[in-house]
């Protein structure tokens, strides 16, 4: 498939190593997509998972757009996504606090409700398949994916590996193998033992990932509330940074498309801030907090740092 895709959408450039993803730009809607390289051979079961996806209107699912055929290839056309897959996030930062792990899971679950509710099943699901979108600050925002995909090893329920047909309750299984991995810090392999890691999230995982399907949770949504009960200690101080895995624009396009005006970079690096005296140190020092800290820990440490100094000045003036 060329650079031009049926006089509607351009290809600019790849996303990740494997190539399957494309940024392209939309002619007809005037923004920039992402469009997913369906494999060989796979092509009508993508489609089964385009048809149910497509009408599937939540904010955690990647609901495609468009489906295009052409040169004897299929794309899948969805919103593009400012972040990087489950999978690249426990390659970047290894095993994950509890707090972050619950935090995402729910949005997971969030989507698996909206996914079940409508009659489907995603049979697919894993760390390859769940976007991470970065946020400027806060939790960042999930992204479920790969409809139609091929599962992967690993990640199978063992009755589906049995030959059970497709059913809600497989898809728990799946997320909570994406679970143990963010907490291990691996992607599991096929041959890997399934092992519960200790925590306060042990007990929610060994439902989700228990051999008898009947003996897991009975929905997502009761999933998510088993899981919002569990009393896990904050991540203070401790943010979750989520990567891009969108390169800089080549030459030639921007935020407009092609010709248009450049586009910052989505992790745009910061001049290092030496020390600072004068009448601008604390503004400089509350500006550090935000920038390197939890806004909430942040907040409290300026105020404390606030009241210190009303207190000298008032000692001053007395």
């Amino acid at each position: 498939m060329g650079d031009d895709v049926e006089g509607r959408y351009e290809i600019v450039d790849v996303i990740g190593a494997d190539g399957a993803l494309r940024r392209a730009w939309d002619r007809e809607d005037g923004g920039y997509v992402m469009a997913t390289l369906v494999p060989a051979g796979e092509a009508d079961a993508w489609r089964r998972g385009f048809e149910q996806a497509r009408v599937i209107d939540h904010p955690h699912v990647l609901t495609p757009t468009d489906w295009v055929d052409g040169d004897g290839e299929a794309l899948v056309v969805t919103p593009l996504v400012e972040g990087e897959t489950l999978a690249d996030l426990i390659a970047d930062r290894g095993p994950l606090d509890p707090w972050w792990v619950k935090a995402l899971a729910g949005q997971l679950l969030e989507a698996l409700e909206a996914v079940h509710a409508d009659g489907g099943v995603h049979g697919a699901l894993a760390p390859a398949h769940v976007w991470v979108e970065a946020t400027a600050t806060g939790t960042p925002t999930v992204r479920l994916s790969g409809f139609g995909a091929e599962p992967t090893p690993g990640y199978v329920a063992p009755e589906a590996l049995a030959g059970a047909g497709p059913e809600p309750r497989q898809d728990l299984y799946a997320v909570g193998l994406c679970l143990i991995d963010l907490l291990t810090g691996r992607v599991r392999q096929v041959w890997d033992e399934l092992t519960i890691p200790e925590g306060p999230l042990a007990e929610a995982l060994a439902r989700l990932v228990a051999e008898r399907p009947e003996d897991r949770d009975a929905s997502a949504g009761e999933a998510r509330w088993d899981l919002a009960a569990v009393a896990v200690a904050p991540a203070l101080g401790r943010r979750l940074d989520v990567r891009s895995r969108l390169r800089p624009l080549p030459k030639g396009w921007g935020a407009d498309g092609p010709g248009g005006r450049p586009v910052p970079s989505v992790k745009a690096s910061k001049p290092a801030r030496g020390p600072k005296t004068g009448p601008n140190a604390v503004e400089t020092l509350i500006a550090d907090l935000r920038d390197r800290l939890d806004p909430v820990l942040a907040a409290t440490i300026v105020l404390a740092v606030l009241g210190v100094i009303l207190l000298i000045a008032a000692f001053l003036t007395w």
